[in-house]
């Protein structure tokens, strides 16, 4: 058994052997998941009434479009099989996509939103962003990212808000 066969059999043990634990790592990925994409737009109309649309509103729309962009070019030259493909490990997550797991796109994309939320309203940044990482932890139980794959994509997404 390799090291990483035994890492994912220890950190999936309570979900693997729960349908109910299972089903609720699923709920959880595929509803903040959802909640991330359709709150955004959101915050951004918000912002808008409340603070006006200026240069830096516009780069909250121009920067996660970019950033998106660069996080699939980045995993089509990468072309990192997901650790279900080589591990010899069942994901929890059904997921069809090969070579393609490194930069986690849904934890990208949940940290890029999370840190602009920050920026313009912490406290509910903060909430987004406790999201994300229990978003990250669930990518990685289920067996569809590496550890890496979600540290690379919150550290892009990091250096993308500084765009702002």
């Amino acid at each position: 058994m390799s090291n990483y066969q035994e890492f994912y059999r220890r950190i999936s043990r309570p979900f693997r052997h729960s349908q109910r634990a299972c089903a609720v790592l699923r709920t959880l990925n595929q509803t903040i998941t959802r909640l991330m994409y359709v709150s955004y737009p959101f915050f951004l109309i918000l912002s808008a009434w409340q603070k006006g649309i200026n240069w830096t509103w516009f780069l909250y729309v121009l920067v996660p479009a970019g950033g998106l962009l660069l996080v699939s070019l980045l995993r089509w030259l990468i072309a990192r099989p997901r650790p279900y493909e080589i591990e010899g490990i069942e994901a929890l997550i059904s997921r069809k996509g090969k070579r393609d797991s490194m930069p986690s796109k849904h934890v990208f994309s949940s940290a890029l939103i999370s840190l602009t939320i920050f920026s313009l309203y912490p406290i509910w940044g903060m909430v987004y962003l406790v999201l994300t990482v229990l978003l990250a932890k669930c990518r990685v139980v289920s067996g569809v990212h590496y550890p890496s794959d979600v540290l690379v994509s919150l550290i892009l997404a990091y250096f993308m808000t500084l765009l702002y």
